[in-house]
């Protein structure tokens, strides 16, 4: 009897090791998807600065080119995260300022295509803190890792 208890015990805890396994990658898989998300976000930014700087529309067609696969992005981090809306929405927000840019840069109205790239920064700093908040979530102890590097 004793020994039949063991064996279910040995047999609970593997399950339960097994388990937290498979929760440990996909929180690990989440949180590569939330940093990747960042990345890109960055990459969109600074490709729109880049092309704005540089008079060069080709890095605005790649921020146009990120900021597809950030959608995409997005799609996936709503099925692993339901308080995604307000990231999405905060993105979303962030595009709309970056095709305004760009239609501001093609008219040539630079000194309103600045102001808004400044509100575009704002934007970001917007989407990182809500980006922070579903990762503080997602890690259960409060542990933001630094991802904006």
């Amino acid at each position: 009897m004793s020994a039949l208890l063991l064996a279910m015990t040995l047999l609970g805890t593997g399950c339960t090791q097994q388990d937290s396994a498979e929760q440990e990658k996909l929180n690990q898989e989440q949180l590569a998807m939330l940093l990747q998300f960042e990345r890109k976000v960055i990459q969109v930014q600074q490709a729109v600065k880049s092309g704005i700087l540089t008079d060069d529309s080709a890095y605005l067609v790649m921020a146009a080119q990120t900021s597809l696969e950030v959608f995409d992005l997005l799609d996936k981090i709503k099925a692993s995260f339901p308080d995604a809306a307000a990231l999405e929405k905060s993105y979303q927000d962030f595009y709309a300022k970056l095709l305004t840019i760009v239609t501001l840069f093609f008219e040539n109205r630079l000194e309103r295509g600045r102001a808004t790239l400044m509100e575009l920064e704002e934007s970001h700093v917007f989407i990182y803190g809500k980006l922070r908040a579903i990762m503080s979530t997602a890690t259960g102890d409060g542990c933001v890792p630094c991802f904006s590097q």
